[in-house]
């Protein structure tokens, strides 16, 4: 617990897990929204 305090920043978007879509079979990550767009436009 100590170390997930000292990592908190406004900058890390936290990653929960990865799952599969029924339609498609494509990966998808689950994260946290981030308050400046999301990581497609990001990468763009």
């Amino acid at each position: 617990a100590i170390n997930y305090f000292k990592i908190q920043s406004n900058s890390i978007v936290y990653y929960h897990g990865i799952t599969r879509s029924p339609e498609n079979g494509n990966y998808i990550i689950v994260m946290n929204s981030h308050p400046e767009g999301d990581l497609r436009n990001y990468l763009k």
